[in-house]
């Protein structure tokens, strides 16, 4: 009998296994300081395998840096701004391209791709220039995991110079898995030509194993419609009509669109800063793929035309968003509310953070690699 009448409750070992497994990643990562015991069940594959089924993954941002020429690279922060990994060594000014779970493609200025990955700091794949001419080719490389085998593959998309091809333009694709370390596949070229460049930011998007491209207008093609490629079969499917198609009027006042993920849905940011004094970007999200049907969800107010919009998340009281402002001088994270209509910063983002920020989805085993000190965490600085 505990003092004061109470009532003692023990727990059996089965139980807490239980409960933990529940718990969120940040909060599973505390309790390994409880004892001995729970670091050790924590620490179990048997119990992280069972909290990776069970619990969502640890969200955080991976944004560019500089601060030099000789200082430049990656830096991996939680939600609430902790620096957890510093990246260096990536060569000149590493933008990110796009992100899938622990991995990050970023593109440098030596005119190569590298898959990096968070945790462990280490360059998984090195993509070269495909040509010895740099400014003759452009080309986007896109994470992205097959729904049914699980494969992770890279898809490589190609803009070959006009006078290659009698005057029009020409892209090809590209399929490599990343676990098998295989040579590239040549797949189909793209059904119409996508919106490409060099370090063109939020033009496609990873959703449900197929792997979304804004189309380019050129050649008459709707600037709004969204090409589909299946990582599974490595085929091009269906293309989806965009909102805009039938909104002649939108397109008078719609800048530069793109494309994103956001709730685990094709999103397409839309500007609407011509011809207006109160500037603003449409997200719209796609509800039905087969049929092309699209919402405007919302309509974020911008301080000035040439800012741009990039939806990152919903924050966990599920009404405010957690988007990226990007603006001339910098590109902040903030916290936005529909209700409202107003901006609040959301974290301490450190400083010279540039470029698009790419989300990262890590659970339990990553994220503990992640912010264990003891490899190279929270404070170290790994240079690959």
């Amino acid at each position: 009998m505990a003092k004061g009448g109470a009532t003692a409750l023990w727990l059996s070992g089965d139980a807490i296994f239980d409960i933990l497994s529940w718990t969120p990643v940040r909060s599973a990562c505390r309790f390994r300081c409880v004892s001995k015991e729970w670091l050790a069940l924590i620490s179990d594959p048997v119990f992280i395998a069972k909290h990776k089924s069970r619990a969502a993954p640890e969200p955080c941002l991976v944004a560019s840096f500089s601060e030099g020429r000789a200082d430049s690279g990656l830096r991996v922060t939680d939600m609430k701004g902790n620096v957890l990994r510093v990246i260096r060594g990536l060569h000149l000014f590493p933008m990110v391209q796009s992100s899938l779970d622990n991995l990050v493609s970023v593109s440098s200025y030596d005119f190569a791709t590298r898959v990096v990955d968070v945790v462990t700091g280490k360059v998984l794949l090195t993509i070269p220039q495909p040509s010895t001419q740099p400014c003759c080719r452009a080309f986007i490389v896109v994470l992205g995991r097959a729904a049914v085998s699980g494969s992770c593959k890279v898809v490589r998309l190609i803009e070959h110079p006009v006078s290659e091809y009698g005057g029009r333009l020409k892209q090809t694709c590209e399929v490599l898995t990343l676990e098998d370390s295989a040579e590239w596949r040549q797949a189909e070229p793209p059904p119409s030509l996508v919106s490409v460049g060099r370090f063109r930011d939020g033009s496609y998007a990873t959703i449900n194993g197929n792997v979304h491209f804004l189309s380019s207008n050129m050649y008459g093609a709707p600037a709004d419609r969204v090409l589909c490629f299946n990582l599974e079969s490595e085929e091009w499917t269906k293309s989806i009509e965009g909102p805009l198609t039938a909104e002649p009027e939108l397109w008078k006042k719609t800048g530069k669109i793109s494309i994103g993920k956001f709730k685990d849905a094709l999103c397409m940011i839309q500007p609407e800063v011509r011809w207006t004094n109160h500037p603003c970007a449409n997200i719209w999200l796609l509800v039905n793929p087969d049929i092309s049907i699209w919402v405007k969800r919302y309509v974020i107010p911008m301080a000035s035309p040439s800012d741009g919009i990039e939806p990152l998340w919903v924050m966990p009281d599920g009404v405010k968003l957690l988007l990226c402002y990007y603006s001339i001088k910098r590109s902040p994270v903030k916290v936005y509310d529909p209700c409202s209509g107003t901006f609040t910063d959301a974290m301490k983002m450190p400083k010279h953070v540039f470029g698009r920020i790419g989300l990262c989805n890590l659970h339990l085993d990553r994220f503990v690699a992640l912010s264990d000190p003891s490899n190279n965490g929270s404070h170290g600085l790994i240079n690959v």
